[in-house]
């Protein structure tokens, strides 16, 4: 499977997770989705473009850190949005790195592209635990 990551928004260099970091990290999330010939493309944005999508197409006029689309009809598994400015000031309040937070809410994206759900508080504890363990295995311990 294809990974393309593309930076709309501006990240210090030394806070990007590497395309070859994202690309594992979403693998590991997609398990047995993960298609082979099947691509996926995992985009940072910024607050106006991912607001502008969350009104679009999910009708929420309001700030989102991520949002998932699947095309399985066109040969792709999907695109995976991230606000950056959003991971920034949720990595700030949990206090670990923006490069994690990135690769968490890549992960996260990911994970609903493999067909979970965060709509309620014991489904959204199962989704962070589950992008907790694959930034555990990619080196991203608790607090870094």
């Amino acid at each position: 499977m294809r990974v393309n990551v593309f930076w709309q928004a501006k990240v210090p260099a030394a806070q990007k997770p590497s395309s070859a970091l994202l690309t594992r990290a979403v693998r590991l999330a997609l398990g047995r989705a993960n298609v082979r010939g099947e691509e996926l493309s995992v985009i940072f944005t910024d607050k106006p473009e991912i607001r502008r999508l969350n009104r679009r197409f999910l009708s929420r006029n309001r700030l989102t850190d991520v949002i998932a689309f699947s095309y399985p009809a066109y040969g792709a598994l999907g695109d995976i949005y991230v606000c950056a400015e959003v991971a920034a000031n949720q990595a700030k309040r949990l206090g670990h790195s923006l490069k994690k937070e990135l690769l968490l809410l890549a992960a996260h994206g990911a994970l609903h592209l493999s067909g979970m759900h965060d709509a309620d508080a014991a489904q959204r504890r199962k989704m962070h635990l589950a992008a907790d363990k694959i930034a555990a295995k990619l080196g991203f311990q608790e607090n870094l």
